[in-house]
């Protein structure tokens, strides 16, 4: 199987403040972004963590078309939210969210279920994640935080013994 590259890091973005974004909204964003990443890190965990074999064999890994489709929704979701917010940076962060989709559409479209190393995508697919909200998420969630006391809370790293995520 062909060793899966990881994606390359970017220098946080220059942020500012968010124009027309109320305090409440600007919380309710926050939550949502925070959310959306433990979905995600939950998701991959649960999709190609151990005991999770593919219930198929042959053809296009469904599990990695499934991650797509929750990708492409979730992306579409945070980018009107930069767009709404007036997010400088939202370009680099949209850029990173059309790279991983093309990685993942190679993946889908060359892994065949059931034949490929579930552990080497599971370790390509975490370190994008931590990467992704490292580099991208975080700085935009201090951009809604600008006026708020409390920041945004730091990701958690992926548990590797459980598909479950502590709290």
């Amino acid at each position: 199987m062909p060793k899966l590259p990881s994606l390359p890091s970017r220098p946080s973005p220059v942020l500012r403040r968010p124009a027309h974004t109320s305090g409440s909204r600007r919380r309710d964003v926050l939550a949502e972004i925070n959310t959306a990443n433990e979905c995600l890190l939950f998701l991959v965990s649960a999709m190609f963590g151990a005991n999770r074999p593919c219930q198929r064999t042959g053809g296009s890994c469904s599990k990695i078309g499934d991650l797509l489709t929750f990708l492409r929704r979730r992306f579409a979701e945070e980018e009107r939210m930069m767009d709404d917010a007036g997010y400088r940076p939202a370009g680099l962060h949209r850029a990173e969210h059309r790279a991983i989709l093309a990685r993942l559409e190679t993946m889908h479209s060359t892994l065949e279920c059931g034949k490929y190393d579930p552990d080497a995508v599971l370790a390509f697919l975490e370190s994008w994640v931590i990467d992704h909200i490292e580099t991208h998420d975080k700085p935009l969630g201090q951009y809604f935080a600008a006026d708020m006391d409390d920041g945004i809370p730091a990701p958690r790293a992926p548990r590797r013994d459980s598909h479950v995520v502590a709290h």
